[in-house]
């Protein structure tokens, strides 16, 4: 579990406050800025994913166009489809790490 900010402010008294200068409301920086940067490595890795999905998808619409303008419609809605559900799936694993 991780020592959010929160959490420190739910377990302090109104006497530790005043008592001891506001000093516990400050939170331990190194394990909070190690906690924040594996997840943002975690999320950016969820992205660079999606993007790269997103790129070959993209790529493989263009293809199939360039070959045969007469499927735009069913390629192109085929496309989209797969561009959401790439991206899609970057926000869930977002949602899901933070």
């Amino acid at each position: 579990m991780r020592n959010t900010d929160i959490d420190i402010l739910n377990n302090l008294q109104p006497e530790d406050l005043v008592a001891n200068g506001c000093e516990k409301l400050k939170p331990n920086n190194e394990k909070h800025m190690l906690a924040e940067l594996t997840g943002n490595i975690h999320i950016g890795l969820a992205f660079g994913g999606a993007a790269i999905g997103i790129g070959i998808a993209a790529a493989g619409g263009v293809m199939a166009i360039g070959r045969n303008p007469g499927a735009f419609g069913k390629v192109f809605t085929t496309m989209l489809i797969g561009m959401a559900l790439a991206e899609g799936l970057a926000i869930l694993a977002w949602i899901v790490i933070k």
